[in-house]
């Protein structure tokens, strides 16, 4: 298979399934949740977030370290809360192929 892949995000509206795209260049997304307050937040491709707000989605960036990658695995949001909580791993080169890890939490809201 050649070419990029793109995300698509399926919406049902009691009758049938139409097509939300959310934003262009998006290839894997992930961990699609609740923001609490008639939103959406959704991982795309590991490195950055997806927002869907008064229908519309946005990209949303994650917060960076200097020399570090931040990539998030998974995202949850606390019943009755308005805010969006992802786990994941901060990760940057050291030395040829050796790697440096650490655990990262970010939160959205409040």
């Amino acid at each position: 298979m050649s070419g990029a892949m793109s995300g698509v995000i399926l919406h049902w509206n009691g009758k049938k399934w139409a097509s939300a795209s959310p934003v262009s260049g998006v290839g894997r997304i992930a961990s699609l949740v609740s923001d609490g307050s008639k939103g959406l937040w959704a991982v795309a491709d590991g490195t950055r977030l997806l927002r869907y707000r008064a229908g519309h989605w946005s990209l949303a960036a994650l917060p960076q370290r200097t020399g570090y990658k931040t990539q998030i695995n998974a995202l949850a949001q606390v019943k009755g809360a308005t805010s969006v909580w992802g786990v994941g791993t901060l990760t940057a080169p050291v030395g040829g192929d050796d790697i440096d890890k650490a655990d990262v939490i970010v939160k959205y809201g409040r």
